[in-house]
């Protein structure tokens, strides 16, 4: 149990970690937020292709979640570099979508984990309730 949650975690820490060193590079450039997002979607990428990694070394197969990971990285990148060629076209639209879609996956994988944390009870569980 604790291995898997090690591994879990650390797919989670390229977030933080593309976050920092995207502001940290937008700063340089004058343009901490178009980092920011380019960060935070370079997190979301490396975070997807760790889990798959760790799927594949694991002999389990991949499956929609990391995909969708990758693709709310890549709406994120887009949407940072969209910041500085078209800032009042892009924005509006491609960051309310953006937030909409990250919000809906939050609540798929909240729902995902929830559900299998009910169907997978330990044996011991299984073994007091008959």
């Amino acid at each position: 149990m604790h291995e898997k949650h090690r591994e879990r975690r650390m797919g989670g820490i390229f977030i933080p970690a593309f976050l920092f060193i995207g502001v940290g590079i937008g700063l340089l450039v004058g343009q901490p937020g178009v980092g920011a997002l380019v960060g935070i979607g370079i997190g979301f990428i490396a975070m997807a292709a760790a889990r798959t990694r760790q799927r594949i070394s694991a002999g389990l197969h991949s499956d929609a979640p990391e995909f969708i990971s990758f693709l709310v990285g890549l709406m994120f990148v887009v949407a940072g570099i969209g910041l500085i060629y078209f800032p009042t076209m892009l924005w509006p639209y491609l960051g309310a979508g953006v937030l909409i879609l990250l919000g809906l996956w939050f609540m798929f994988r909240g729902y995902r984990s929830f559900s299998q944390g009910i169907d997978e009870s330990p044996p011991e569980e299984k073994a007091g309730q008959e």
